[in-house]
């Protein structure tokens, strides 16, 4: 790897935050500074980059960063779902809402959480997975998703953050969802509802022609839908039909990406088939 690759690779641990190569860039510069190479620094300073010591610094600074911002992570996922059910709906009470966070983190954290499903689906029921979600996607309770889109994170951090949402679908949704359709009002669980109306309500699936973000996040947006079309539970495939059969007429490819599913499908449930012949057209609810 050339010093130039070095140095670009070491300036994106830091600005994405990236705990393992935020690791690996604060033991290759000690490993520099320690070297023959130390007086590259001048040279580097020449042309108006930062020394060693300065690229260091930051990604020390980083490092500590994180770690402060795991303790607010921890906090605000209690926040979310920490709420009795014998309680009710505590979405919309002032005394009950969830940590406030500062907007930059937000992608972060979508990130972080959806990365630890695993673990931290473990404590919660249905019912508070189901209310907590809803918060974060509902534009109604919060402007938590909206912020992935506005953030002041890096681009890239902000289409991890939807790229994480897969997830979201694999290691909570397919497992804890019921096996019914929202189309058809079958009964299913709290968490059931949040994934029937995901896409119907979060402002993540609507780009108009004259949004700036419009060509960044289509790509990625209508990716999460279509991998939930790979899974087996019918209550996320019909997730992501419902989310592309509203982008198609805003995203033409959603159409295609129905279309194929259409086509391979199989021996799927005759009840699924229809919704998505129905999504093809973007005539759903």
């Amino acid at each position: 790897m050339s010093r130039v690759k070095e140095i670009k690779r070491i300036e994106n641990a830091i600005e994405t935050r990236d705990a393992d190569e935020l690791q690996w860039a604060e033991s290759y510069i000690a490993m520099r500074m320690d070297s023959i190479y130390t007086s590259s620094s001048k040279k580097m300073a020449k042309r108006g980059q930062k020394s060693w010591q300065e690229l260091l610094d930051d990604v020390q600074s980083a490092i500590t960063s994180i770690s402060l911002d795991k303790n607010l992570f921890e906090q605000w996922i209690v926040s979310l779902f920490d709420h009795p059910e014998e309680d009710g709906d505590w979405r919309f009470a002032i005394d009950q809402e969830p940590l406030d966070i500062p907007e930059k983190l937000i992608p972060e954290f979508i990130i972080k959480l959806n990365h630890e499903l695993p673990e931290i689906t473990k404590y919660y029921t249905d019912w508070q997975l189901g209310m907590g979600l809803d918060y974060i996607y509902s534009p109604s309770c919060s402007n938590i998703a909206y912020a992935i889109e506005v953030s002041e994170a890096p681009v890239k951090t902000r289409l991890q953050a939807i790229k994480s949402m897969k997830y979201l679908y694999r290691d909570c949704l397919e497992l804890r969802c019921q096996p019914v359709l929202g189309y058809l009002s079958e009964t299913g669980n709290k968490l059931n509802d949040f994934c029937y109306m995901w896409w119907d309500v979060t402002t993540l699936s609507y780009y108009p022609a004259d949004d700036p973000n419009r060509e960044i996040f289509y790509p990625a947006v209508t990716d999460v839908m279509e991998y939930a079309l790979t899974l087996n539970n019918i209550a996320c495939i019909e997730s992501g039909l419902h989310g592309l059969g509203h982008a198609v007429y805003n995203w033409p490819h959603a159409a295609e990406i129905i279309e194929n599913f259409i086509k391979r499908a199989g021996n799927i449930d005759p009840r699924v088939m229809r919704y998505a012949e129905m999504a093809k057209t973007g005539y759903i609810n």
